[in-house]
């Protein structure tokens, strides 16, 4: 269906590169604008489906434009095009801009992330969600400093420096960005206390990401009354960070994707904490209903509120002007198979991977069922092969304990933040972690922070020693219980026993010899039988098949699995499109797929 279009206050030459690539592409009716008056008395007479305005403007500027046709027009979606300086304003215009285009711009890139926000829009807006927005009045913000940051990395000539410089200008951002870097989720092999060092150290696309986040999990103090765990959410949404840069990684190479990513899992609950904190007695009663059902929460939220965290979060980064593809990653992230892009990898590919992976390796769930992968979107991509590898890339360095993650921010106006203390001179620090190293343990109050060994933790030995011996025992009882029975005792048909039990059982002849009155039995004595032990082929549970001649795979238990492994001592032996074969020491069971 063709949109109706208005473009208004950009420069003549920037119109005329958008007369050309609209009228070639087709999108629809297209109308061009001097001023905002002039768009005003536009859509008096006349109803269009978008508004894209420039910030800069005669008379009113964009934000301004798009805060009138947000009270005059609620169902015309707003675009805005501006400077990264812009931004912060932009942003705090709530209601306003559906998608923020940063400058410089080409217009045939304007027009595709056009397209995409209506796309987006049409599958994300629904008229619960419209109806909540307004009860939602404490959308926390980001911090100035997020957006100097952005403005300064776009320069080729920034550097550290730079960077820590803006830092340092907001003491409360420092002080709680450098009680995070030191925590023990970084394992850095010295304190850090300077900003600049800790940018060095992790990435400037890192740090800017957790500055972001600072301010988010700042916030959210009024959630805790619902019974959301912040403590909780705060690990998770770390672990799903790291985890989801590690996929892009595996995946493309390209570093740049994989910060996306990570900041993409920092952001996909971010719903979960603006509920509570707006609807506290009402998220509350979500969240305990949802545990009492063991049911997943965003189906519970959907069922009492008309809409879930995934869909506000994902409002919220619209607000904010982040671009499409962290919006899709949080609105999708539990159901990524609804989505309207799914054609190649993307955020949303690692981030629901993440998710996951995440919740399996850490088992603390918050009392809430455990998510589970949707294959069939896998399928669509093509990348349904690619999960074993993924999982492994994730999962397969961790430690045998959860990871520590970074404490939660504390709120900004808290006695923690302000008193944190300061450096007087940089550190250099000797190593940095990746995100898949592992993680030491939270150092005590006054214990300086461990250096990190290259050999493993006694604990973890302690536990590859233990498991080490269950799967032995394991062996030794199975080979028991299958041994073959003695010779002396042959098995008895059911009708020769039944006879057999109801004879009398005669009272043995008293002997001299201790021998034969100790090894002396009734001739007529029926042996028992042994009680035999649980079959674990009886326990597994095959959810699906995703049949492919190089290498079909099969989902058993809640993991992706191929032939040739084994879990539980439970062997993939062959995965045909109707069926998966599994063997258990020897026995083996077919599993149709129904």
């Amino acid at each position: 269906m063709k949109k109706r279009i208005c473009f208004a206050g950009f420069p003549g030459e920037e119109v005329s590169a958008l007369q050309i690539v609209t009228t070639d592409n087709a999108i629809g009716e297209c109308r061009f604008a001097p001023t905002a008056d002039a768009v005003l008395t536009l859509l008096a007479s006349e109803n269009y489906d978008v508004c894209v305005a420039n910030m800069s403007m005669p008379g009113k500027n964009g934000a301004e434009l798009l805060r009138e046709l947000g009270r005059l027009h609620p169902k015309t979606l707003g675009f805005i095009v501006g400077d990264v300086a812009d931004q912060a304003l932009i942003i705090n215009c709530i209601g306003g801009p559906h998608q923020f285009i940063r400058r410089p711009f080409e217009a045939a890139n304007l027009l595709t992330s056009l397209q995409r926000g209506l796309r987006l829009d049409a599958w994300l807006a629904s008229d619960e969600l419209r109806k909540l927005m307004p009860r939602l009045r404490r959308l926390p913000s980001l911090p100035a400093t997020y957006f100097n940051l952005v403005k300064e990395m776009e320069s080729p000539a920034t550097t550290l420096q730079d960077i820590g410089t803006i830092i340092e200008r907001d003491p409360v951002i420092t002080a709680r960005l450098l009680q995070m870097v030191n925590s023990a989720a970084f394992s850095l092999a010295q304190k850090v206390t300077q900003p600049t060092d800790a940018a060095g150290l992790l990435g400037l696309q890192t740090i800017k990401s957790l500055v972001m986040c600072l301010q988010i999990f700042g916030q959210g103090d009024e959630a805790r009354d619902t019974g959301l765990s912040l403590e909780i959410l705060w690990e998770h949404s770390f672990l799903v960070a790291k985890f989801a840069r590690q996929i892009a990684l595996k995946q493309t190479g390209d570093a740049r994707l994989a910060d996306d990513a990570f900041t993409a899992g920092l952001l996909h609950d971010v719903g979960r904490l603006v509920l509570a904190s707006n609807l506290p007695k009402e998220y509350a009663a979500v969240v305990a209903a949802a545990r009492e059902k063991s049911c997943p929460l965003h189906e519970e939220e959907t069922a009492q509120l008309g809409v879930n965290h995934a869909k506000v979060g994902a409002y919220l980064l619209g607000l904010w002007g982040l671009p499409a593809p962290f919006i899709e990653a949080a609105a999708a992230h539990h159901g990524p198979g609804q989505t309207v892009f799914a054609c190649e990898f993307s955020l949303l590919a690692a981030v629901h991977a993440a998710n996951v992976f995440a919740h399996a390796a850490s088992g603390r769930t918050d009392g809430l069922p455990l998510p589970q992968l949707d294959i069939a979107y896998y399928r669509v991509l093509k990348l349904d092969d690619q999960l074993l590898g993924w999982r492994k890339a994730c999962t397969g360095e961790l430690p045998s304990a959860p990871a520590a993650p970074p404490p939660i921010p504390p709120a900004p106006d808290s006695a923690a933040a302000r008193s944190a203390p300061l450096a007087q001179s940089p550190a250099k620090a000797v190593a940095a972690t990746e995100p898949s190293d592992p993680v030491a343990r939270p150092p005590a109050k006054g214990e300086p922070p461990s250096r990190p060994s290259s050999r493993p933790a006694p604990v973890a030995w302690l536990w590859r020693l233990a498991g080490a011996l269950l799967v032995v025992a394991i062996g030794l009882l199975a080979w028991w219980w299958s041994k073959p029975a003695p010779p002396e005792t042959p098995a008895i048909a059911p009708s020769v026993a039944r006879a057999v039990s109801a004879l009398p059982v005669p009272t043995p002849t008293p002997t001299n010899h201790p021998a034969a009155a100790t090894n002396s039995k009734p001739a007529n004595a029926v042996p028992v039988a042994a009680k035999a032990a649980p079959n674990p082929l009886d326990t597994v549970k095959v959810q699906g098949v995703f049949y492919r001649s190089a290498k079909p795979l099969a989902i058993v238990n809640n993991q992706p699995v191929a032939v040739g492994e084994s879990f539980r001592g439970i062997s993939v032996v062959a995965i045909n499109q109707d069926s998966v074969t599994l063997s258990y020491h020897g026995e083996q069971k077919v599993y149709p797929i129904k």
